[in-house]
């Protein structure tokens, strides 16, 4: 997936960085950076309606760790989320991504899989 920036709506100036930890040790999946928004945090989860309602929330906490991580306010457009599965199409998964707007992408599994370049 990190090998894949533009298949996310990202720029091919992004610059990926995998299992990426922030100062309090938590590790996001991806993160992407040099492009608009400067930071794009991105959560990956298998399958299953859970997992994915996880994943989202695990998403709200890595975008204000990655906003912290620069200097930049909470609340920034610098800084967006989202989470990817090989599925997302559960409602209750829906909503709460809506509500904290956190996009839900259905990805390839093959797509996920692939190591970056």
């Amino acid at each position: 997936m990190a090998g894949h920036p533009l298949d996310f709506g990202l720029s091919a100036a992004a610059i990926p960085h995998v299992e990426y930890q922030f100062a309090t040790g938590d590790r996001v999946d991806v993160m992407f950076e040099n492009h608009l928004p400067d930071r794009t945090v991105i959560e990956v989860e298998v399958d299953g309606e859970r997992d994915v309602c996880v994943g989202i929330h695990q998403a709200i906490k890595y975008r204000s760790l990655a906003a912290a991580d620069a200097g930049y306010p909470l609340l920034t457009s610098r800084v967006r989320s989202l989470v990817v599965a090989y599925s997302t199409d559960y409602a209750k998964a829906r909503e709460l991504a809506d509500r904290y707007d956190i996009p839900l992408i259905s990805v390839d599994r093959d797509k996920v899989l692939t190591p970056a370049l």
